[in-house]
């Protein structure tokens, strides 16, 4: 879910009690040319850095490596880097595999303690996704062993996670599936007591098996967001968000007559070509609008959905 993005910001508050520090912004970086340009021109202005630069297989083995000019660049702006580790081609059968078998894991927990003593990494992220919801108690268990082992050698371990929000399948086919596939295997109250944060993945809320509807709606992320807030410590929750172009998405696009209208719209988009930031609002008392970072692209389109009263 998370492989096709091309910048992701997350605000955090980072293992301090929330009085005690200011929010700081991950930067989630890819091996995408365009994702590597954007982070060496703003690297001054990110707090961490997480690059997806690893994953691991069945048998525990890791593969993958940093990128040397980015290493070289973070290190020069004194930039905390904290890779993310993927199950290889979120393969549901390896995965489950890994976890059911300690050994495999173990080799995996040595090999990430060995990248970051050899690169200065501060740590790890969790990216495991499409699991099935009856290895929830191993992923856990995993989790909790690794997290002991990197807090003996003084590193920090997360988890990004799907939305879980209400905790059990709803109704219909798709609802059944996606919980059993991608929701279910993730028991926030446990996870949240092994790993020093939590970073939850607030999208997508529609999908091409779905009606259509955005990325991630207002209600629905803060729904997701308070039923997180349940088992997790506010201190130990951030919030991941995404949003891209998909092909196609120009088509059936209007331009509304004022940005400024005071209508309650729903959800503005903002489609570029090379979009590098939007910020969402939703309905009443946030005001519609978008929001550009770096140069001015040339939009694609302006999608706004919601009631006109």
């Amino acid at each position: 879910m998370k492989r096709k993005f091309f910048i992701v910001a997350a605000i955090i508050l980072f293992g301090l009690p929330v009085r005690a520090e200011q929010p700081k912004s991950l930067f989630y970086l890819t091996r995408d040319p365009k994702s590597v340009r954007s982070f060496l021109a703003h690297a001054d202005k990110v707090d961490i850095l997480v690059p997806a630069w690893y994953s691991v297989d069945s048998n525990g083995l890791v593969s993958g490596g940093p990128n040397p000019l980015v290493l070289e660049t973070a290190r020069q702006h004194h930039v905390p880097i904290m890779p993310i580790v993927v199950n290889n081609g979120f393969s549901q059968e390896d995965f489950h595999k890994l976890v059911m078998n300690r050994a495999a894991y173990e080799t995996m927990s040595g090999s990430l303690r060995a990248a970051c003593k050899e690169n200065g990494y501060i740590g790890f992220q969790f990216d495991f996704e499409n699991i099935h919801w009856t290895d929830r108690s191993a992923l856990s268990s995993m989790v909790a062993y690794v997290a002991s082992e990197f807090h003996s050698a003084k590193l920090q371990l997360t988890i990004a996670t799907v939305p879980n929000a209400p905790g059990a399948p709803g109704e219909g086919g798709f609802s059944n599936w996606i919980y059993e596939n991608w929701r279910g295997a993730y028991d926030l109250s446990a996870l949240a007591q092994s790993v020093d944060l939590i970073c939850l993945m607030t999208y997508d809320q529609h999908t091409r098996w779905t009606a259509p509807g955005p990325v991630a709606g207002w209600a629905w992320t803060t729904g997701n967001l308070d039923y997180a807030l349940k088992f997790v410590p506010r201190e130990k929750l951030s919030r991941i968000h995404r949003h891209r172009r998909r092909p196609g998405s120009r088509q059936g696009l209007r331009r509304p007559r004022r940005m400024g209208s005071r209508r309650p719209f729903r959800l503005v988009f903002l489609l570029s070509r090379r979009l590098a930031r939007m910020d969402i609002f939703h309905r009443r008392p946030h005001v519609p609008r978008a929001l550009y970072a770096g140069k001015r692209p040339r939009p694609a389109g302006i999608l706004l959905l919601g009631s006109r009263g």
